[in-house]
């Protein structure tokens, strides 16, 4: 009997002392914090000090709101899950190291295999998830505007990875090692693939390159030893030096418009954009846009189809980002550079164009958005409106976020291009001094997208 009541003691004790220990715990000292400079009260988790291998990240701390995730907070810890709550809006790059790479937010938790990054989340940093061995898949949400470089390098165990269209550009290294990566897909909305962006990538065996897609970078593609074909799109204007070096398989390349030879093509010093002499091939007399092919791992190539050049100007669906041009008095403003809008033709005084345009905007519009067309080379002294910039006739109209608008403009020439290589002749967008809910020297910095389904700018006299 007295060993029944010692029982029955023991375990009231130990009831009693179980809620005591869980009211004690206090998430909030699993993290080191600091104040995040640029949100109002926001709080950055610089540190995990936790010993818990899940771990759920509070919203608050100290009745303020989690807005970042540092540059190495998680680094090298064990953790298995991490869940980002709502709050945050940034996960911040990691630090370069000597050899040139990031140690990021998440970099080496080999461990890791699950993380929720939520559509609060506008920006990955350098380096956050670089060398997650355990990570296998991860969805990144269409708030996220820019993933650094080295973001997701050596994530060996991820198999595929779907890019939201928020995304404009991939920048360098962000999926390089990716060993098992088998199928990646490249939204209209990416303007530029980075130097090494999937570099050794050696199961991915197709790639479709958006027509949206200008400047593929050196060694962006190096190593994908898997690979058997690639199209270029006529919007590519420049190729980086070896960004398809040592993809073997490769027998068939197919370059559906004109890139000048030289700076644009190589894009560097060193190795030819492609193994062999697919290089004097295609930039000789009879070379140009058409179908490429050669025997695998062979050194000589042959053009076996020509392609006719699509109508000048027809540069179909792409997205282009509004950025902050208040220096200048400019507001917001986009660069449209295509070595496809008139065919690289050269531009000259008195003539007249219709540009026709179907977009939506990412956020509401105050004012008009000015269309120009302009030569930025050094001949012309780095600027020169090649038509009026301030006529209230060259404008897209004002309009809500999310609005399908059409319009067609007519814009005259005023002046002529020095020559006619790709970069002579772009258009211009600008909001001409007026901003989102800002105005030159406001502090407002808001960039935005516009997301074109149509684009077509034609001479007609």
């Amino acid at each position: 009997m007295k060993n029944k009541k010692f029982v029955l003691w023991l375990a009231l004790i130990v009831m009693a002392i179980i809620p005591v220990y869980a009211q004690q715990y206090n998430p909030e000292s699993d993290f080191k914090i600091d104040w995040d400079k640029n949100v109002k009260d926001g709080i950055i988790i610089t540190g995990y000090v936790g010993t818990r291998r899940e771990v759920s990240i509070p919203p608050k701390i100290q009745n303020s709101p989690v807005t970042g995730i540092g540059g190495m907070a998680f680094r090298l810890s064990n953790v298995t899950k991490v869940i980002i709550p709502n709050s945050v809006i940034k996960i911040e790059d990691g630090f370069s190291g000597a050899d040139g790479g990031y140690y990021g937010a998440f970099q080496a938790c080999h461990s890791l295999t699950n993380i929720t990054i939520p559509n609060s989340v506008t920006s990955i940093g350098a380096g956050t998830f670089a060398s997650c061995s355990s990570l296998t898949n991860v969805t990144i949400p269409n708030s996220v505007t820019s993933i650094g470089a080295d973001a997701f390098k050596e994530c060996i165990k991820i198999t595929s990875v779907t890019i939201p269209n928020s995304i404009t550009t991939i920048e360098r290294n962000a999926f390089a090692g990716c060993k098992n990566l088998t199928s990646i897909i490249i939204p209209n909305s990416v303007t530029s693939i980075g130097a090494g962006a999937f570099k050794e990538c050696i199961k991915i065996t197709s790639v479709t390159i958006p027509n949206s897609i200008t400047t593929i970078e050196r060694n962006a593609f190096a190593g994908c030893e898997n690979l058997t074909s690639i199209i270029i799109p006529n919007s590519v204007t420049s190729i980086g030096a070896g960004a398809f070096k040592e993809c073997i398989k490769i027998t068939i390349v197919t370059f559906q418009g004109t890139i000048t030879f030289g700076e644009n093509y190589y894009y560097g010093t060193g190795y030819s954009p492609f193994d062999g002499d697919l290089d004097k091939v295609y930039t000789a007399k009879d070379g140009g846009p058409g179908v490429y092919t050669r025997f695998a791992g062979g050194e000589v190539w042959k053009k076996t189809q020509s392609i006719s050049q699509p109508a000048a100007g027809n540069l179909g669906a792409f997205t282009i980002r509004m950025e902050d041009n208040f220096q200048y008095a400019q507001g917001y403003e986009a660069r449209i550079v295509n070595a496809n809008l008139l065919n690289s033709r050269q531009i000259t005084k008195g003539e007249t164009y219709t540009l026709k345009v179907t977009y939506t905007a990412s956020r509401d519009l105050e004012g008009p958005i000015l269309v120009r067309l302009v030569d930025p080379s050094p001949e012309a002294n780095w600027w020169r409106d090649l038509t009026p910039g301030d006529d209230s006739k060259f404008q897209i109209p004002a309009s809500k976020a999310g609005e399908v608008v059409s319009v067609t403009i007519t814009l005259n020439t005023i002046a002529s291009s020095t020559g006619n290589a790709p970069d002579k002749n772009i258009v211009v967008f600008t909001t001409n001094g007026r901003g989102i809910k800002g105005t030159q020297n406001s502090g407002v910095q808001k960039p935005f997208n516009i997301v074109f389904t149509e684009f077509i700018l034609t001479r007609i006299k």
